[in-house]
């Protein structure tokens, strides 16, 4: 069950969930500048709960104003822990 969260956590976050609202089609066409790299955010370390029924993950970012890297931990909780993944 484990395994199957974690593939849906992959999922959600690299086909765009955590895109912002300001990406435009035009914004997306354009090359990429140095200053891009303060509009991105990025995610890594996520773990599961022992029940399976949460994952908390960092979540960072940089600010251009201070010329800082941050990150956050947040937390994902699943109201139905019974997924399941079937395998052939």
């Amino acid at each position: 069950m484990k395994k199957s969260v974690f593939i849906l956590l992959t999922v959600a976050l690299f086909s765009g969930a955590l895109q912002t609202p300001a990406q435009t089609a035009d914004s997306l066409k354009s090359p990429l500048q140095l200053t891009d790299i303060y509009d991105m955010e990025m995610i890594g370390n996520p773990q599961i709960s022992p029940d399976g029924s949460r994952i908390i993950y960092e979540r960072s970012f940089s600010d251009i104003m201070t010329d800082r890297n941050y990150s956050n931990l947040w937390i994902l909780r699943f109201l139905n822990t019974n997924i399941s993944c079937k395998h052939d």
